[in-house]
């Protein structure tokens, strides 16, 4: 194995015979080709702590 191969190993214990590393526009076209992915939010998500890019904080929040 590799060194990826032997740390997903570590970390799961199961062995990896190959992977694929793709950036995040190329995950994004991977998952609308297999029609996307369907997610169920209990709850709302709600963070105030969110960086504002200025040294500060704002309220991020998304409706369930």
């Amino acid at each position: 194995m590799n060194h990826l191969g032997d740390k997903l190993y570590e970390i799961t214990g199961e062995k990896v015979d190959h992977y694929l590393n793709i950036d995040f526009d190329g995950f994004s076209k991977f998952v609308d080709l297999l029609g996307g992915i369907e997610v169920n939010v209990k709850e709302d998500l709600v963070d105030t702590q969110y960086p504002d890019n200025n040294w500060g904080f704002i309220t991020f929040s998304i409706k369930k």
